[in-house]
């Protein structure tokens, strides 16, 4: 299933934006994610505030919505061997780094997302990661309680319950509008390359490790343990753990454009429909 509350337009019942305002504030711009992503002009404290109380209060009323439907699910006994994922696909910007909604940045407040999992009788209750996962753990984690052997499949992702999974992750994400973002993280360092399609990716970043661009047009590198809020850029072209991470997404660039297999296929209304709808297509 496919919710669609917590997202733009935020427009949450009434009574339950009041929950996070005293009184609905009138003549304020409401931010959404209709772009462009910068605002040439700061907005005002004010019209940050609401729209992020308009943000909670959809929140709010999706847990709402959700607690019904479980409770639902569990008096007619659907939870009886039933795998229960809740992911999210993204988080939301309100102008951390000058910008909001999501699609255009990948820092953490677009990539750390909520996940949890419910198997009655088989995952046990309270059980907390603190090492990093990723989206594409989920599939290899599902063929795992399925009892569907992909061992012989390509994955990138490692099932989550695997007591012999790699600790020492990279993180790999990207996303794309008209820019291409991508990034590389650790428990602890990340960096950001941004460079633009025409640029061609992977040759700038070559150019970059092998000296001859200055990578600090394009690279951010944060210690999001001194820096979790992502404000303070310490590249350096000399910086080891820097160089360790972009060579490893060169490596994971490279290999992709190398070894991908790539077809044209014509979309369905329907898929069109639901592609507008999430603003990916116009």
């Amino acid at each position: 299933m496919h919710y669609m509350d917590v997202h733009e337009p935020y427009n949450p019942p009434r009574e339950y934006t009041t929950l996070y305002i005293n009184e609905m504030v009138k003549m304020v711009k409401i931010y959404q994610f209709n772009g462009p992503w910068r605002w040439k002009e700061p907005p005002d404290k004010k019209s940050i505030y609401y729209t992020i109380a308009l943000y909670d209060a959809q929140i709010n009323y999706w847990d709402d919505c959700f607690k019904r439907f479980i409770s639902q699910l569990e008096n007619e006994g659907f939870l009886k061997n039933t795998l229960l994922i809740i992911i999210a696909d993204h988080g939301e910007e309100f102008y951390e780094h000058g910008g909001f909604g999501h699609g255009y940045t990948l820092y953490e407040e677009q990539l750390h997302i909520p996940l949890y999992m419910f198997f009655e009788g088989v995952i046990q209750p309270n059980q907390i990661w603190d090492d990093m996962v990723q989206t594409v753990d989920i599939f290899p984690t599902v063929c795992y309680f399925a009892k569907i052997d992909c061992s012989d499949l390509k994955l990138f992702g490692q099932n989550i319950f695997d007591k012999n999974r790699k600790k020492d992750l990279f993180v790999y994400s990207e996303t794309y509008r008209g820019i291409v973002p991508r990034s590389i993280r650790t428990d602890r360092y990340k960096v950001i390359f941004r460079a633009l399609v025409q640029e061609r990716e992977v040759f700038t970043l070559k150019k970059i490790l092998q000296g001859a661009i200055d990578g600090r047009k394009y690279i951010e590198f944060y210690d999001l343990k001194t820096d979790s809020k992502e404000k303070i850029n310490i590249y350096t072209p000399s910086n080891t753990t820097a160089r360790q991470l972009l060579e490893k997404m060169y490596e994971i660039l490279y290999e992709g454009q190398k070894t991908g297999t790539y077809k044209q296929v014509e979309l369905d209304q329907k898929t069109i429909r639901e592609l507008k709808a999430l603003g990916y297509i116009k």
